[in-house]
């Protein structure tokens, strides 16, 4: 196990921001993950498992702690269930699958992330998530590695029992999936599901989505990329908007992503995102009157909609040492409109 020190984490995530690590390790077996796992119980050091890097928002302070990059590896098919290390991609893991001939994993087309990744938070799209396929996790609990069957009562929206755990995820293994007789119809799926993020989705350098999907009162999903384009946000960028200037943008494309445009800093991110949260909150009462209007429901206006990140905070957001940053930063969005630079007057 290689131990490195102090890697800037922008390097080994999505969204390109953040600082350093005290403490770096890949960990290419799972006899690595555990030997990281023991250097940092032995080190008394706090521990982060990095995937693919997506969904994480590193502080620009960086993580005084071990930060393990999982780039586990070995996928196997064996008594008709999938098994997958931690580190393995999940579109590596559809692959898989269609080259099997099996059939039931295709939403999965387009997911960021390692499964492990995929599991913690319970990842979905397309009208599925790993909670529908999940049959058994490998993890490691400090003392030994434990083998735990689960089911669908162990995960919520965009949440997994492992997310109050302290626990390493070292493997999975899925439910018994049926076969296809018909491998072109699975392909042809994925392609579709593809195109759709491809066409949906913004270029650029995001993190993926900010927000979960927040729940009305009258329990149905509404996209949280939907409620920030009817509040308005769309395009909303700090600092303000200048040319060849560094901030964070809500897509124009997408509420629901962030942009990060020439080499924005977290502090950007942590400030847009709670601005976000805010102007949803203070415009629920237009966000559910456009709704109504839009299906023909009669949900309370009344009701507060209250926008709750899915991305993970990683290191020390607390920005009370940068007093003059921030007065600095808001004083440049007052000029330019609430929030900086925005499509609407």
């Amino acid at each position: 196990m290689n131990v490195q020190k102090d890697v800037p984490l922008k390097d080994h995530t999505t969204l390109r921001v953040g600082g350093s690590a005290r403490y770096f390790v890949v960990a290419k077996t799972k006899e690595e993950m555990i030997d990281a796992l023991r250097f940092a119980i032995e080190e008394g050091l706090l521990i982060f498992f990095l995937g693919y890097g997506s969904n994480v928002l590193v502080s620009d302070g960086g993580f005084d702690g071990l930060v393990v990059k999982v780039e586990t590896e070995e996928i196997s098919y064996e008594n008709n269930r999938i098994y997958a290390d931690a580190g393995v991609l999940m579109s590596d893991l559809l692959t898989y699958s269609i080259g099997l001939g099996l059939d039931g994993l295709q939403w999965a087309a387009g997911l960021p992330g390692t499964t492990a990744a995929a599991v913690y938070g319970n990842s979905g799209c397309n009208d599925g998530c790993m909670a529908d396929v999940i049959d058994r996790v490998w993890y490691h609990n400090g003392s030994g590695e434990v083998s735990e069957k689960l089911s669908k009562k162990d995960f919520g929206y965009r949440m997994s029992k492992f997310k109050s755990s302290p626990v390493m995820i070292t493997g999975i293994r899925l439910k018994e999936l049926p076969k296809t007789r018909d491998r072109c119809k699975i392909i042809d799926q994925v392609k579709g599901f593809n195109r759709r993020r491809s066409e949906s989705q913004p270029k650029g350098t995001t993190a993926g989505c900010i927000f979960e999907n927040p729940t009305l009162s009258d329990g149905k999903i509404v996209s949280a990329g939907l409620v920030i384009e009817l509040a308005k946000y769309k395009g909303v960028c700090f600092p303000a908007c200048i040319v060849g200037g560094a901030h964070a943008e809500v897509s124009k494309d997408h509420g629901n992503f962030f942009l990060n445009i020439g080499g924005a800093k977290a502090f950007h991110f942590k400030t847009l995102i709670t601005t976000t949260k805010a102007h949803v909150r203070n415009m629920s009462e237009q966000i559910i009157r456009e709704l109504n209007e839009r299906d023909g429901k009669k949900r309370d206006p009344k009701q507060i909609i209250k926008l709750k990140e899915e991305i993970t905070y990683l290191g020390n957001f607390d920005f009370r040492d940068k007093v003059e940053t921030v007065r600095d930063e808001q004083e440049s969005c007052r000029r330019d409109n609430v929030g900086g630079c925005s499509t609407f007057g």
